[in-house]
């Protein structure tokens, strides 16, 4: 059963894109299966845990992005998308 999972998001292919869509795509992963093995009363779960599978995949992009670097500018900048992501992540919960 479950429920489908969109994104809506504007797409330019930079860093930040990149980061927002990995962010959006763990959400939507998490309730794929949240729905998929629970009905719609017990899927919402709190905030805390919603973002987990979210910042889950931002890691693994910059894990990736970081080993595919060939310069230290965009390793630098894979980093730095990635701490301020997490920041915003912390402070809106």
């Amino acid at each position: 059963m479950g429920a489908n999972s969109f994104i809506l998001m504007f797409f330019t292919e930079d860093m930040n894109d990149c980061m927002t869509l990995a962010h959006e795509l763990g959400h939507a992963g998490h309730f794929q299966l949240a729905y998929k093995h629970q009905n719609i009363l017990d899927g919402r779960p709190s905030m805390y845990f919603v973002e987990a599978p979210s910042t889950t995949n931002e890691l693994l992009v910059e894990f990736y992005l970081k080993n595919k670097a060939g310069d230290d500018f965009t390793y630098e900048s894979v980093g730095f998308h990635l701490k301020w992501s997490l920041k915003l992540t912390t402070i809106t919960l």
